[in-house]
């Protein structure tokens, strides 16, 4: 990726450099390019970007 859209900060590099994760600076959008529900097999680090989209959801609802 050269340049990210308008509002979107790069987040997540894997180690050749490739990016796979990224969100939006002001919406509620969240990127990623890989299975996190796949590694919540093995940990729970990936619990608080399953948060955040939860809560973003309940967010557009509310509103």
């Amino acid at each position: 990726m050269d340049a990210p859209g308008k509002g979107i900060r790069i987040t997540a590099w894997a180690p050749d450099g490739v990016v796979e994760g990224a969100e939006h600076e002001s919406l509620p959008i969240d990127l990623v390019q890989w299975h996190p529900e796949l590694l919540m097999q093995k940990s729970d680090g990936m619990l608080p970007l399953f948060d955040r989209f939860i809560r973003n959801c309940k967010d557009r609802v509310n509103t």
